[in-house]
């Protein structure tokens, strides 16, 4: 019985440095509740949709975009090095870390690519923990031959808007900086809780204009959006360590433990893998991509909030765009 996490999915180089080619190729997240992550391996926007944390709201079961990047910036000397791209209104493409970006590849569900710095090598994964609305975004350091001090740098940027809309005049989120990370208040009953790991932390209130959404003016639709910059966060790069955050609409109640929490995510996906081929054997002899079908027709499967606080399983029809739809998985 094959008991690794598929890796099925992995890209040429041609499709990641054309910013083009590497805009059409999309990973999506779920959470097991509702909620969603999802982006283009560029890591620039080009949907309304996509975003670090998509949740519905304790007020509304609509979903809404809470978190939107996390903008990373390598910190060599006096070297800063971007190692994402966007994509701005007025048709300018700064910065292009894509073209850093040496490899990327699906781990189980899991994005991973690799940048390539100079001598350096650096590897960013984003993961959502199951069952709860939250996502984790991590970096290690692969290689530094020389051993030289190097730092990376993550600008959080959050909204609160129906994942269906663009951004309105909604008023600055109240920040406040705690031992751990940041709480940052969208709206009355909504915190996103920031929870660092090896991190110091730096506030900020200023709002980022004029992302543009090429795949929005394709559909006929707005194609502008604005992000609240609410804070920094800094790592030290130390060889094979893991740094990065935990992104939840739970408050945090410890210190966030990266590697323990990925593990936990790879544990229970290799369980999945492992139920389904005890319980249909034929499932064993199948190719890989089998098993990175098996892992994202779980996705679809969440844990429906009902009145007087019961739940029940539900089929979500369809990421982004769609909710809780169970008869449409009998069409």
């Amino acid at each position: 019985m094959n008991l690794h996490l598929p890796q099925a999915v992995r890209l040429q180089r041609a499709q990641y440095n054309d910013l083009d080619a590497a805009e059409q190729v999309e990973w999506w997240l779920a959470d097991g509740k509702g909620g969603y992550a999802g982006g283009t391996v560029a890591g620039t926007l080009t949907r309304r949709y996509h975003g670090l944390l998509i949740a519905p709201l304790q007020s509304s079961p609509q979903r809404h975009l809470l978190f939107a990047k996390a903008d990373a910036d390598l910190l060599d000397g006096e070297r800063v090095i971007p190692l994402h791209s966007n994509r701005w209104r007025s048709g300018a493409i700064n910065p292009q870390g894509h073209a850093l970006i040496e490899s990327f590849h699906l781990d189980g569900r899991m994005p991973v690519w690799r940048y390539r710095v100079d001598d350096l090598l650096i590897e960013a994964r984003i993961w959502m923990e199951h069952g709860n609305h939250g996502t984790d975004v991590a970096w290690r350091l692969l290689e530094n031959p020389t051993g030289r001090q190097v730092r990376l740098r993550a600008r959080l940027l959050v909204d609160v808007r129906d994942h269906h809309a663009a951004m309105d005049n909604c008023e600055l989120p109240r920040v406040v900086q705690t031992q751990c990370g940041l709480n940052v208040e969208l709206m009355a009953g909504t915190t996103l809780y920031f929870c660092t790991h090896y991190g110091t932390v730096e506030r900020a209130d200023f709002r980022v204009e004029d992302f543009d959404l090429p795949a929005e003016r394709a559909r006929g639709l707005p194609a502008t959006d604005h992000h609240w910059c609410v804070g920094y966060l800094t790592f030290p790069l130390h060889h094979g360590d893991w740094v990065g955050f935990n992104a939840s609409l739970e408050e945090c109640e410890r210190v966030c433990y990266l590697e323990s929490d990925m593990q936990a995510q790879q544990a229970r996906d290799l369980c999945l893998l492992t139920r389904t081929k005890i319980t249909a054997p034929e499932f064993d002899a199948c190719p890989l991509w089998i098993d990175q079908l098996l892992l994202a027709a779980d996705s679809f499967i969440i844990q429906q909030k009902l009145p007087r606080s019961e739940t029940r399983h539900a089929v979500v029809a369809g990421y982004p765009w769609f909710g809780e739809w169970g008869r449409d998985s009998m069409i």
